[in-house]
């Protein structure tokens, strides 16, 4: 058997062409199953498929309207929470490449990797915006961002993640999103550094559902599980078998916001 043939044997098929499609069918089969599961200081919060669906839908038309185009590199900083992942789905609907920022490392390094992968956007959370307002102090990105919170009295209604996917939902005609490419780029996720300066690792949509069936082969995960989300996301493993592959399948993702024992069980 040649290498070549090897590989193709080996190699675990995917269902669909694009992570967006197979994103799709498990909102056409699971609409109103939990998607997410968050807990807050006055309960747990729940974000059903149908939700996170139309909220990344309304994200990737406002991406387009205000002139993202496919291939466009669009940066997160954030934490783990649902808008993490939303926003990231928003991104790779509107055609463009999600770029994961680690939000442990300094402003200048943000600001090498935001320079690096040539990103033209920024979604960032509340947590760490005076930091990344800091990072982008002469920077066009320093207007170019779009807040999970309330953010330095910013009074733009489109500033706040919230306000940006009520006004994009509310489009008239809707922008009409891209198609999205097997071989398009969905992912620069960046390395750690630790033996030299961080590399941006490329995934394509082919990259990214051909890793989801492996896992499955491997795996059990369908639609009554439900996983912890504990690692960073902006790690591959964590946003591969943490959220997109639960996504794939109907599963429930829960968000935990403390690493004590304790709390999380």
């Amino acid at each position: 058997m040649t290498a070549a043939a090897f590989e193709r044997r080996s190699r675990p098929e995917a269902t669909h062409a694009t992570f967006n499609e197979q994103f799709r069918h498990a909102v056409e089969r699971f609409a109103d199953r939990v998607a997410f599961r968050l807990k807050t200081p006055t309960g747990y919060r729940e974000v059903t498929y149908r939700e996170v669906d139309g909220q990344a839908s309304a994200v990737a038309a406002g991406l387009v309207e205000i002139g993202i185009r496919p291939g466009d590199r669009v940066a997160i900083l954030s934490e783990n929470r649902p808008e993490w992942v939303i926003s990231c789905l928003g991104i790779l609907m509107a055609g463009a490449t999600v770029v994961p920022l680690d939000p442990q490392i300094s402003p200048p390094e943000w600001r090498k990797l935001l320079e690096d992968s040539g990103a033209v956007r920024v979604f960032v959370s509340g947590m760490y915006f005076s930091r990344f307002q800091e990072a982008v102090a002469d920077s066009p990105l320093r207007e170019k961002w779009t807040g999970f919170d309330a953010c330095a009295g910013e009074k733009d209604g489109r500033r706040l993640l919230a306000d940006f996917v009520s006004w994009a939902g509310s489009l008239d005609p809707a922008p009409e999103l891209p198609p999205a490419r097997v071989q398009g780029v969905a992912f620069i996720i960046y390395t750690s550094g630790t033996t030299g300066k961080p590399k941006g690792v490329v995934l394509t949509h082919e990259n990214i559902l051909s890793e989801i069936a492996g896992i499955l082969r491997v795996v059990h995960c369908d639609d009554k599980d439900a996983l912890l989300c504990m690692l960073p996301l902006q790690h591959v493993f964590a946003s591969m078998v943490n959220v997109l592959t639960p996504l794939s399948v109907g599963a429930q993702v829960a968000f935990v916001d403390t690493l004590k024992r304790s709390e999380i069980l």
